[in-house]
């Protein structure tokens, strides 16, 4: 599939330090392929960083040892997994932490991901 060709370019490019040159450049390249791919399914901030994030602070982890753990994992950087579960969700890191504690943030990605709700559900609230 023309996004695992896309990853496979972009990992081999980090290692010069062109990653986001060759992910701007592959875009473009297989725009035409890409014209009808879902962008949400494409860059999916909730699967991807959200739901994972969340999930392991509710188990009681730390935020920092929970975003350096999904920087790792998907071979970004830090203020990357930091950005998208905090200024993607218009919060501050204080905010993100606090809501995710109180489990007000269950709410809101309900709120900012409506077509994602049944996901929210069976992966964040406890039955």
């Amino acid at each position: 599939m023309v996004i695992d060709e896309i990853a496979v370019k972009v990992r081999d490019a980090a290692l010069s330090g062109q990653k986001i040159a060759m992910f701007h450049y592959q875009i473009l390249v297989n725009a035409e392929k890409l014209k009808d791919l879902d962008p949400v399914a494409f860059c999916n901030n909730l699967e991807d960083y959200l739901i994972p994030v969340i999930k392991s602070m509710l188990e009681g982890h730390d935020y920092r040892k929970v975003f350096n753990a999904v920087a790792n994992k998907l071979d970004v950087r830090y203020n990357t997994v930091s950005a998208q579960c905090t200024r993607a969700l218009g919060l501050t890191t204080e905010g993100f932490v606090s809501m995710v504690k109180e489990r007000k943030i269950i709410d809101l990605l309900k709120e900012k991901y409506p077509n994602q709700v049944a996901l929210i559900k069976r992966e964040l609230v406890k039955p």
